[in-house]
Protein backbone atom coordinates (compact mmCIF):
# COMPACT_ATOMS: atom_id res chain seq x y z
CA UNK A 1 0.00 0.00 0.00
CA UNK A 2 2.62 2.73 1.12
CA UNK A 3 4.76 1.17 -2.09
CA UNK A 4 1.52 1.99 -4.24
CA UNK A 5 1.21 5.58 -2.76
CA UNK A 6 5.18 5.94 -3.39
CA UNK A 7 4.87 5.32 -6.81
CA UNK A 8 2.03 7.28 -7.20
CA UNK A 9 3.30 10.60 -5.54
CA UNK A 10 6.32 10.20 -7.28
CA UNK A 11 4.67 10.40 -10.87
CA UNK A 12 2.81 13.42 -9.64
CA UNK A 13 6.14 14.98 -9.22
CA UNK A 14 7.77 14.52 -12.20
CA UNK A 15 4.83 15.20 -14.28
CA UNK A 16 4.68 18.76 -11.56
CA UNK A 17 8.77 18.83 -12.52
CA UNK A 18 8.53 18.57 -16.09
CA UNK A 19 5.55 20.67 -16.74
CA UNK A 20 7.58 23.78 -14.73
CA UNK A 21 10.51 23.33 -16.97
CA UNK A 22 8.44 23.02 -19.99
CA UNK A 23 6.50 26.57 -18.89
CA UNK A 24 10.04 28.30 -18.59
CA UNK A 25 13.40 27.63 -20.52
CA UNK A 26 16.30 29.46 -18.99
CA UNK A 27 19.59 29.43 -20.53
CA UNK A 28 22.81 31.78 -20.54
CA UNK A 29 26.34 32.35 -22.14
CA UNK A 30 29.03 34.84 -21.85
CA UNK A 31 30.74 36.79 -24.31
CA UNK A 32 34.05 35.66 -23.77
CA UNK A 33 35.61 33.20 -21.08
CA UNK A 34 38.02 35.55 -21.25
CA UNK A 35 37.87 39.56 -19.65
CA UNK A 36 40.49 42.09 -19.20
CA UNK A 37 40.13 44.06 -15.46
CA UNK A 38 37.45 46.72 -16.42
CA UNK A 39 36.24 45.62 -19.26
CA UNK A 40 33.11 44.93 -19.73
CA UNK A 41 31.81 41.43 -19.10
CA UNK A 42 28.71 40.72 -20.55
CA UNK A 43 26.67 37.90 -20.04
CA UNK A 44 23.33 37.04 -22.36
CA UNK A 45 20.29 35.32 -20.50
CA UNK A 46 17.79 33.98 -22.64
CA UNK A 47 14.43 33.85 -21.06
CA UNK A 48 11.77 31.61 -23.29
CA UNK A 49 8.62 31.76 -22.11
CA UNK A 50 6.27 28.77 -22.68
CA UNK A 51 3.64 28.99 -20.60
CA UNK A 52 -0.08 31.12 -20.65
CA UNK A 53 1.06 34.11 -18.59
CA UNK A 54 3.62 36.94 -18.70
CA UNK A 55 6.51 37.19 -16.82
CA UNK A 56 6.41 40.51 -14.67
CA UNK A 57 9.71 41.74 -13.48
CA UNK A 58 7.48 44.93 -11.80
CA UNK A 59 4.46 44.83 -9.49
CA UNK A 60 3.32 42.63 -6.89
CA UNK A 61 4.95 38.92 -6.90
CA UNK A 62 7.47 39.99 -9.71
CA UNK A 63 9.82 37.48 -11.55
CA UNK A 64 13.21 38.63 -10.33
CA UNK A 65 16.41 37.53 -12.10
CA UNK A 66 19.63 37.00 -10.44
CA UNK A 67 23.31 35.69 -10.67
CA UNK A 68 25.48 33.37 -8.14
CA UNK A 69 29.08 34.05 -8.16
CA UNK A 70 31.74 31.64 -7.15
CA UNK A 71 34.97 32.05 -5.95
CA UNK A 72 37.81 29.67 -6.76
CA UNK A 73 36.50 27.92 -2.96
CA UNK A 74 33.17 27.71 -3.77
CA UNK A 75 31.91 30.66 -1.44
CA UNK A 76 29.25 33.28 -3.29
CA UNK A 77 30.40 36.52 -4.12
CA UNK A 78 28.27 39.51 -2.85
CA UNK A 79 27.61 42.07 -5.41
CA UNK A 80 28.64 45.80 -5.81
CA UNK A 81 26.09 48.01 -3.55
CA UNK A 82 23.47 49.58 -5.51
CA UNK A 83 24.10 47.01 -8.38
CA UNK A 84 21.07 47.15 -10.32
CA UNK A 85 19.92 44.13 -12.67
CA UNK A 86 18.72 44.73 -16.24
CA UNK A 87 15.49 43.40 -16.74
CA UNK A 88 12.46 44.05 -19.30
CA UNK A 89 9.28 44.79 -17.84
CA UNK A 90 7.21 41.76 -18.96
CA UNK A 91 7.80 38.73 -21.52
CA UNK A 92 4.26 37.57 -23.26
CA UNK A 93 3.66 34.21 -23.23
CA UNK A 94 5.05 32.70 -26.24
CA UNK A 95 7.82 35.06 -26.58
CA UNK A 96 12.01 34.74 -26.20
CA UNK A 97 14.07 37.83 -24.40
CA UNK A 98 17.70 37.72 -24.41
CA UNK A 99 18.92 39.94 -21.43
CA UNK A 100 22.40 41.59 -21.42
CA UNK A 101 23.94 42.64 -18.42
CA UNK A 102 27.73 43.61 -17.51
CA UNK A 103 28.87 41.52 -14.57
CA UNK A 104 32.10 43.75 -13.89
CA UNK A 105 29.40 46.77 -13.11
CA UNK A 106 27.50 43.86 -10.82
CA UNK A 107 29.66 42.31 -8.83
CA UNK A 108 33.48 43.40 -7.48
CA UNK A 109 35.34 40.48 -9.91
CA UNK A 110 38.34 42.60 -10.77
CA UNK A 111 40.06 41.19 -7.17
CA UNK A 112 39.56 37.67 -8.79
CA UNK A 113 41.18 35.75 -11.48
CA UNK A 114 39.37 32.84 -11.96
CA UNK A 115 35.40 32.20 -11.10
CA UNK A 116 32.02 30.41 -11.79
CA UNK A 117 28.71 32.12 -12.68
CA UNK A 118 25.32 30.93 -13.35
CA UNK A 119 22.53 32.48 -13.84
CA UNK A 120 18.49 32.06 -11.96
CA UNK A 121 15.52 33.05 -12.31
CA UNK A 122 12.48 32.98 -9.79
CA UNK A 123 9.12 33.24 -10.73
CA UNK A 124 6.15 32.96 -8.20
CA UNK A 125 7.17 29.85 -5.95
CA UNK A 126 9.29 28.19 -9.01
CA UNK A 127 13.41 28.67 -9.66
CA UNK A 128 15.37 28.11 -12.39
CA UNK A 129 19.15 28.39 -13.08
CA UNK A 130 21.44 27.94 -15.74
CA UNK A 131 24.70 25.35 -15.49
CA UNK A 132 27.79 27.00 -14.24
CA UNK A 133 30.17 29.24 -16.99
CA UNK A 134 33.73 29.78 -15.96
CA UNK A 135 35.30 33.11 -16.74
CA UNK A 136 39.00 34.14 -15.95
CA UNK A 137 39.93 38.09 -15.11
CA UNK A 138 43.23 39.18 -16.61
CA UNK A 139 45.17 42.40 -16.27
CA UNK A 140 46.54 41.55 -19.51
CA UNK A 141 50.08 42.02 -20.79
CA UNK A 142 51.53 45.89 -21.16
CA UNK A 143 53.08 47.18 -23.93
CA UNK A 144 52.73 51.00 -23.47
CA UNK A 145 52.14 53.40 -20.61
CA UNK A 146 51.79 57.31 -20.55
CA UNK A 147 50.13 60.07 -18.27
CA UNK A 148 48.37 62.85 -19.33
CA UNK A 149 45.85 65.40 -18.17
CA UNK A 150 42.43 65.19 -19.05
CA UNK A 151 40.09 68.15 -19.45
CA UNK A 152 39.06 68.29 -15.85
CA UNK A 153 42.52 68.58 -14.38
CA UNK A 154 42.97 65.50 -13.20
CA UNK A 155 46.20 63.19 -14.10
CA UNK A 156 45.41 59.37 -15.87
CA UNK A 157 47.12 56.45 -16.77
CA UNK A 158 47.02 55.17 -20.00
CA UNK A 159 48.20 51.59 -20.61
CA UNK A 160 48.17 49.42 -23.76
CA UNK A 161 47.55 46.27 -22.68
CA UNK A 162 46.97 42.70 -24.87
CA UNK A 163 45.32 39.71 -24.53
CA UNK A 164 44.90 36.73 -26.34
CA UNK A 165 41.29 35.57 -27.49
CA UNK A 166 40.19 33.20 -29.88
CA UNK A 167 43.61 32.70 -30.51
CA UNK A 168 44.26 36.46 -31.69
CA UNK A 169 46.21 39.29 -29.77
CA UNK A 170 43.42 41.92 -29.23
CA UNK A 171 44.75 45.40 -27.95
CA UNK A 172 43.41 47.47 -25.46
CA UNK A 173 43.37 50.75 -24.28
CA UNK A 174 42.46 51.35 -20.59
CA UNK A 175 42.19 54.46 -18.15
CA UNK A 176 42.80 54.50 -14.65
CA UNK A 177 43.37 57.21 -12.12
CA UNK A 178 46.97 58.43 -10.78
CA UNK A 179 47.06 56.11 -7.75
CA UNK A 180 45.94 53.25 -10.00
CA UNK A 181 42.53 52.88 -7.30
CA UNK A 182 40.00 53.76 -9.93
CA UNK A 183 39.42 52.80 -13.44
CA UNK A 184 37.65 54.61 -16.53
CA UNK A 185 37.19 52.40 -18.73
CA UNK A 186 38.81 49.97 -21.63
CA UNK A 187 38.36 50.48 -25.17
CA UNK A 188 38.60 47.35 -27.54
CA UNK A 189 40.70 48.57 -30.48
CA UNK A 190 40.98 45.49 -32.26
CA UNK A 191 43.30 42.66 -33.57
CA UNK A 192 46.54 42.79 -32.76
CA UNK A 193 49.96 42.17 -34.70
CA UNK A 194 53.29 41.79 -32.46
CA UNK A 195 55.66 43.55 -34.77
CA UNK A 196 56.99 46.80 -33.98
CA UNK A 197 55.57 49.05 -31.50
CA UNK A 198 52.18 50.95 -31.76
CA UNK A 199 51.61 54.71 -30.78
CA UNK A 200 50.11 56.66 -28.37
CA UNK A 201 49.65 60.27 -28.44
CA UNK A 202 47.34 62.41 -26.47
CA UNK A 203 45.90 65.73 -28.53
CA UNK A 204 45.08 69.18 -26.69
CA UNK A 205 41.84 68.24 -25.82
CA UNK A 206 42.61 65.13 -24.18
CA UNK A 207 41.79 62.61 -26.75
CA UNK A 208 43.89 59.48 -27.11
CA UNK A 209 45.32 58.20 -30.32
CA UNK A 210 46.70 55.12 -30.98
CA UNK A 211 48.21 53.51 -34.46
CA UNK A 212 48.78 49.60 -34.26
CA UNK A 213 49.44 46.98 -36.86
CA UNK A 214 46.25 44.66 -37.04
CA UNK A 215 47.67 42.94 -40.35
CA UNK A 216 50.56 42.95 -42.46
CA UNK A 217 51.52 46.45 -44.06
CA UNK A 218 47.61 47.32 -42.24
CA UNK A 219 46.94 49.93 -39.47
CA UNK A 220 44.39 51.17 -37.27
CA UNK A 221 44.57 54.82 -36.04
CA UNK A 222 41.92 54.37 -33.27
CA UNK A 223 40.96 58.02 -31.58
CA UNK A 224 39.76 57.11 -27.47
CA UNK A 225 37.88 59.59 -25.00
CA UNK A 226 39.56 60.34 -21.65
CA UNK A 227 37.15 58.05 -20.18
CA UNK A 228 38.47 55.10 -22.57
CA UNK A 229 35.22 55.28 -24.85
CA UNK A 230 36.06 54.65 -28.55
CA UNK A 231 35.19 57.48 -30.82
CA UNK A 232 36.51 56.23 -34.13
CA UNK A 233 38.40 54.12 -36.06
CA UNK A 234 40.12 54.27 -39.65
CA UNK A 235 42.43 51.62 -41.42
CA UNK A 236 45.59 52.48 -43.34
CA UNK A 237 48.06 50.26 -45.61
CA UNK A 238 51.72 51.48 -45.69
CA UNK A 239 55.23 50.22 -44.50
CA UNK A 240 56.05 49.47 -41.00
CA UNK A 241 58.66 51.59 -41.06
CA UNK A 242 56.84 54.35 -42.88
CA UNK A 243 53.50 54.83 -40.75
CA UNK A 244 53.66 57.04 -38.08
CA UNK A 245 51.44 59.55 -36.07
CA UNK A 246 52.80 63.22 -36.31
CA UNK A 247 50.77 66.18 -35.18
CA UNK A 248 48.35 68.24 -37.64
CA UNK A 249 49.17 71.95 -36.12
CA UNK A 250 45.92 72.30 -34.87
CA UNK A 251 46.61 69.98 -31.84
CA UNK A 252 45.83 67.00 -32.75
CA UNK A 253 47.23 64.13 -34.65
CA UNK A 254 46.70 62.70 -38.07
CA UNK A 255 48.77 59.15 -39.52
CA UNK A 256 51.57 59.75 -42.04
CA UNK A 257 53.21 58.00 -44.41
CA UNK A 258 50.22 55.88 -45.37
CA UNK A 259 50.04 54.82 -48.87
CA UNK A 260 53.17 53.82 -50.14
CA UNK A 261 53.91 49.86 -49.25
CA UNK A 262 56.78 47.88 -50.62
CA UNK A 263 55.79 44.98 -52.34
CA UNK A 264 57.99 41.53 -51.47
CA UNK A 265 59.64 40.40 -54.53
CA UNK A 266 58.20 37.42 -55.91
CA UNK A 267 60.10 34.25 -55.07
CA UNK A 268 61.48 32.66 -58.39
CA UNK A 269 61.63 29.31 -58.47
CA UNK A 270 64.25 28.20 -60.84
CA UNK A 271 62.73 25.00 -63.18
CA UNK A 272 64.75 21.65 -62.53
CA UNK A 273 67.43 20.70 -65.16
CA UNK A 274 66.22 18.71 -68.28
CA UNK A 275 67.05 15.20 -67.72
CA UNK A 276 68.01 13.81 -70.94
CA UNK A 277 68.03 9.83 -71.27
CA UNK A 278 70.72 7.43 -71.29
Amino acid sequence: MRAAFFIQFLMVFCVAVTTARAEIDLTARLQHPEFLICEPALIFVTVRNQGAQPIRFQGEQAAMLGFDIFRPDGTLLNPLPGAQILTPSVIPPGSTVTITNDLQALFPIARHDSLSVRARLAVGKRSYVTDKMWLDVVPGIEILKMQARAPNGELRVYSLRTINRDKKDRLFLRADNESGTLCYGVADLGRFVRVGKPRMEVDRTGNIHVLHLTAPNQFAHTIISPDAVRMSRSVVEGDLNAVTLEPDGDGSYRVAGAGRVTRRPEIMVEPLPLRRGL
